[in-house]
């Protein structure tokens, strides 16, 4: 028979376990002290490619309803080991209806954004880093909460 602790083991095991992202290589996530970006504070994430097959590369967002404008435009950088730049380009999280106002993320006064920044792309093995920084020209940016990378096995 079972006891009580070991069932409470089971099923704390089930929630972890499932509370797992099995396909991401990567991820992580820049939090921001009171949900407020810095135009100064450029979070990098530093990452290792084995022989993965393609990956892609996405940046992420939370925001909550402190944010001003309805987007959000970032610059991300990836280079590799050697300093050598792989991609860098301006991207536009689209975070409000520009009309109605609603919000275009999932949650209910927290909203979580994520946009493909690189897809299929074939690393060599090595470490890679992503810098992301905020383009809106605000010293500081209210109601951005953080920001992340995810790196997943490309289904290209």
């Amino acid at each position: 028979m079972i006891n009580k602790f070991q069932a409470v083991v089971a099923i704390m095991l089930v929630l972890l376990l499932s509370a797992c992202n099995f396909d991401a290589t990567f991820s992580d996530n820049h939090d921001f002290q009171e949900g407020l970006w810095n135009m100064d504070s450029i979070p990098s994430f530093e990452f290792e490619i084995g022989n993965e097959p393609l990956q892609d590369v996405a940046i992420k967002v939370r925001s909550n309803l402190e944010y001003p404008y309805y987007n959000l435009y970032l610059q991300y950088t990836i280079t590799d080991q050697q300093g050598t730049e792989l991609a860098s380009d301006l991207v536009n999280f689209v975070l409000y209806d520009e009309e109605t106002g609603k919000p275009q993320g999932k949650g209910n006064s927290i909203y979580q954004y994520a946009a493909p920044v690189l897809e299929g792309y074939n690393f060599t093995p090595g470490t890679y880093t992503v810098s992301v920084a905020q383009y809106m020209r605000m010293a500081e940016l209210p109601g951005v909460l953080s920001v992340g990378v995810t790196v997943t096995n490309s289904e290209n």
